[in-house]
């Protein structure tokens, strides 16, 4: 009997794990979610889903799969871009990503800060 392919999806965020689960689905994959806190320190979604991939296959030692987004506004350069979940911890100078600082706030809390450093910067 051949074995079962298994691998591993590194997020977070619980609606990633339904997306990815309503893909893998129809052929046969059984995957399991993981959560760790990565820190995230690269300038570019690529970058960032990429240093996420190899941390959470590290951890597992399996084929692992890892995933980056970002909100990209072109009314402010790209911003928040791979920022997205900690925008509103991001120091900026003349507009431009400076320094990100870990003020520990909750998603939840991050979430509708983040909304609001948009629309703040877009008004």
């Amino acid at each position: 009997m051949p074995s079962e392919l298994r691998m591993y999806l590194g997020t977070t965020n619980p609606g990633k794990v339904r997306e990815f689960a309503a893909i893998v689905a129809p052929m046969g994959v059984a995957f399991s979610a993981i959560a760790l806190d990565i820190e995230e320190t690269r300038d570019t979604v690529k970058e960032t889903a990429r240093e996420k991939a190899l941390a959470y296959a590290k951890h597992t030692g399996d084929v692992t799969v890892a995933e980056d987004s970002g909100l990209v506004v072109p009314a402010l350069h790209g911003l928040p871009g791979p920022w997205s979940a900690r925008f509103d911890d991001l120091v900026l100078e003349d507009g431009q990503p400076k320094a990100i600082v870990n003020s520990g706030r909750s998603r939840e809390v991050m979430d509708t800060a983040n909304t609001q450093r948009v629309l703040q910067l877009l008004h």
